[in-house]
């Protein structure tokens, strides 16, 4: 989803988006805590996203809008099968009960989705890596690629996340 974390995803309420908006505001993560008799417990948190500038607004184009009303009527239909099991938590991303997913949940089904439609193996921070590439090679500037992917810095966007890349080298070159 346009270059999200893993939990800003998971963290999306129904009640984030405004027509053709989606507020980031939260991330689902998981925490380890120490219970009373010593063992140690995982929880799922809504905390706020990793930075202030991850806190932003996604605009959604249709094919993110049609998604969306299709997870909604799935949600619908789930809603009416599971009966009082329901849970209503308002997050877009549930199980069929309504309840969040959990991160390591979704990790999971991803790298089984990969396997099953034999895709290369990788990582879901790499479709944030791919985002951010793409988009620059497709004539973003560098800082609205930052911007949409929520970094505090220009910095972090063009040493990590974008490296390298010979298509700008090449435009340079023309442009010249």
């Amino acid at each position: 989803l346009r270059g999200l974390r893993r939990g800003e995803v998971l963290g999306l309420k129904w009640e984030d988006r405004e027509g053709d908006i989606i507020h980031i505001r939260r991330s689902l993560c998981e925490e380890s805590v120490k219970a009373k008799d010593g063992s140690t417990v995982t929880r799922l948190r809504a905390k706020r996203p990793k930075t202030k500038t991850s806190i932003r607004d996604i605009t959604l184009n249709e094919s993110l809008k049609v998604t969306l009303k299709r997870i909604s009527a799935k949600q619908a239909s789930e809603r009416l099968k599971s009966g009082p099991d329901w849970v209503d938590t308002g997050y877009i991303f549930t199980t069929d009960l309504g309840e969040p997913i959990w991160p390591s949940n979704m990790y999971t089904k991803f790298k089984k989705f990969l396997k099953a439609n034999d895709l290369p193996d990788v990582s879901i921070h790499d479709l944030r890596r791919s985002f951010a590439k793409l988009a620059i090679e497709g004539n973003a500037r560098l800082e609205q690629v930052s911007e949409a992917l929520g970094h505090a810095s220009v910095e972090t966007t063009k040493s990590i996340y974008i490296g390298s890349v010979p298509k700008l080298a090449e435009r340079a070159f023309d442009a010249f």
